[in-house]
């Protein structure tokens, strides 16, 4: 795969190409933001200046990222404690308003990715930390809410993507050395392996930094869509 060393490569591959031969990928599971589409700014953004229409101040990018892996309920709350309720009514109105504006559309080829692991016949899932309302405008947005047969959204108290990809791997009657999941965060890998479950990572829009994720130890790390396509149709 593009940017590893020759020994990293080697490794890699024969590592994935065994887990392969002894338990093709029956499911995989997506985060969304930064990995379907460039949602992340744009919600940041939002988020800022419907924190800052409460407060009547502006708020900056690092105070909204102190909420990041609570869904937004809860990240208004550390922002704006009592008026949370207030605030994130602001950031769903606003994201109604803006988002076909600032981000229209998922990565080019995301569509055709996820149409080609559905045809082979994949039940396909999304696991987020944001909210579900927040979830559900972006895929009707991007043209994705059928894509997918499990939606498992963020919690306002605490992080629970783990929880979350039991519940769909519970659906889908799958154990997690059948499942992949797909992440643009090195946390997102930090997940996945700690679950058991391949670990797929997008370094197209990554603020985590492609040495950052290579380091976490993916079993595979991808630079494009067209690139995830293969990884992944060469996993099934």
């Amino acid at each position: 795969m593009r940017g590893y060393t020759l020994t990293n490569c080697f490794r890699t591959a024969t590592a994935m190409d065994q887990a392969i031969r002894t338990n093709p990928a029956r499911t995989v599971l997506f985060d969304m933001d930064g990995t379907l589409g460039p949602t992340l700014d744009c919600l940041i953004g939002v988020q800022q200046r419907a924190a800052a229409s409460v407060l009547g101040r502006p708020v900056s990018r690092e105070e909204v990222c102190r909420g990041f892996g609570l869904s937004e309920p809860g990240a208004m709350q550390i922002l704006l404690g009592g008026r949370a309720e207030e605030g994130f009514r602001r950031y769903v109105a606003e994201i109604e308003r803006v988002h076909a504006v600032e981000c229209p559309a998922p990565f080019p080829g995301i569509p055709r990715l996820l149409s080609a692991l559905r045809d082979r016949g994949l039940p396909l899932g999304l696991i987020s930390g944001r909210c579900r309302e927040t979830l559900d405008i972006t895929l009707r947005q991007f043209g994705l809410a059928a894509c997918f047969s499990y939606i498992g959204a963020g919690d306002p108290t605490h992080e629970v993507k783990d929880l979350r990809a039991k519940e769909a791997l519970l659906q889908f009657g799958l154990t997690p050395a059948d499942a992949v999941y797909v992440g643009d965060m090195t946390s997102d890998v930090r997940f996945a392996k700690r679950l058991g479950m391949r670990a797929v990572a997008v370094s197209y829009a990554s603020y985590s930094g492609r040495e950052a994720l290579r380091e976490a130890g993916p079993d595979a790390l991808c630079d494009s869509v067209d690139e995830l396509e293969h990884t992944l149709l060469s996993m099934l």
